[in-house]
């Protein structure tokens, strides 16, 4: 039986909107492994007229109990709850890290909740394989909506590799939203995070990164990769960033990476890209070539820049952009520049002002940039 928790409304009645309270439950475990102690919410409001009961559960740091925790959800006896969230705890261990998402995503794409992973001043979430977020057949897209929790600016997960891989790899992700999840990368060549579409995965859009950001400790690695992975046709648009970051740590290669076709109505907001030995942004499709047919058009960035580096925008081919306002500055490249090969697409610049920057903009091909006070 679950003890009574301590709580405010004790010996106060009725309970008010918004009231909650919460118990720990030591869970027994296996002799020689850590205690682990399963956490309980119970929430008390008002929803259409009705009244609702939230009931979100999660497990100690350092738990392996996670899968039993997330079963028991799902158990008659709760039925009668609305569990709007499922909460991972980092244990600082690679491989139950990765167990214990892989089984909570699951869970979040079966039931539609929400992904909440926390770590605390001392345990990250470690990672030494990509984590794939991907539709399961015969589905052909995947929603799942992710929270990070971390003490102030400490990153959320760690990435470890291997080289030349990515940290979350999503295929097929459709109206999602993730927030404050931050990436520390020490893999060569990786990335943060891969919005892909794969096979019969072929369209990825209408996905939300808010105040999610890279930070990069490896050489050649990138914050975020958009474009198809594999066969198949590719959509990938409606993906918006709001306050994202990539810090390069004078190793990273960029920020953002648009890489293929019909990667569109792309949008930035408030982003910032910094220390980087290439481009903040980089709109260069794979083989250097891509029609203005084959999309990569209407991509607007505002009030964003990029600082201490090579340069803020790059394109080349028939991708198509909007720069609006924001800064850059401490550049010794050209801030704007197009290049020589590909379709004939345009970038046009508002109101951009540098600090520091040698060469504003410089255009080798056919694609014309555009310079507006």
């Amino acid at each position: 039986m679950f003890p009574l928790p301590e709580s405010e409304n004790r010996g106060r009645l009725p309970l008010l909107e918004g009231d909650s309270f919460g118990a720990a439950i030591p869970i027994p475990m296996a002799k020689g492994q850590p205690a682990s102690t399963f956490h309980w919410i119970f929430a008390f409001g008002e929803r259409n007229g009705s009244l609702q009961f939230k009931f979100s559960i999660h497990s100690h740091p350092g738990s392996q109990a996670l899968t039993t925790i997330i079963a028991a959800a799902s158990l008659a006896t709760l039925a009668a709850f609305d569990i709007d969230s499922i909460v991972v705890n980092a244990t600082g261990v690679a491989t139950l890290d990765r167990a214990n998402l892989t089984l909570a995503i699951q869970q979040c794409v079966s039931s539609g909740k929400t992904l909440i992973m926390m770590r605390d001043a001392a345990t990250i979430f470690r990672l030494d394989q990509p984590l794939v977020i991907q539709p399961t057949a015969p589905e052909t897209s995947v929603k799942l909506n992710v929270k990070g929790v971390s003490p102030g600016l400490m990153p959320l997960v760690a990435y470890l590799g291997p080289d030349n891989t990515n940290c979350f790899v999503t295929r097929g992700l459709k109206f999602s939203t993730w927030t404050d999840v931050s990436v520390q990368t020490g893999a060569k060549n990786s990335n943060g995070f891969a919005v892909n579409t794969y096979g019969a995965f072929q369209s990825s859009s209408y996905v939300t990164f808010d105040h999610c950001r890279v930070v990069i400790q490896a050489a050649g690695a990138g914050g975020w990769s958009i474009g198809p992975d594999g066969s198949g046709a590719a959509d990938i648009s409606g993906i918006s960033w709001r306050s994202c970051s990539v810090s390069g740590g004078n190793l990273g290669r960029y920020g953002w990476s648009m890489t293929g076709g019909n990667t569109l109505n792309l949008s930035w907001y408030d982003c910032f890209a910094d220390h980087l030995t290439d481009y903040g942004w980089q709109f260069w499709p794979l083989g250097g070539v891509l029609s203005t047919s084959g999309g990569g058009s209407a991509s607007s960035l505002y009030n964003c820049g990029a600082g201490w580096g090579l340069g803020f925008v790059k394109m080349q081919g028939g991708f198509e952009l909007g720069v609006y306002s924001g800064r850059s500055e401490q550049l010794t490249g050209p801030v704007f520049w197009a290049g020589s090969g590909g379709g004939v697409g345009f970038l046009n610049v508002f109101g951009h002002k540098t600090g520091a920057c040698p060469t504003f903009s410089r255009a080798d091909g056919p694609t014309p940039i555009n310079i507006y006070p």
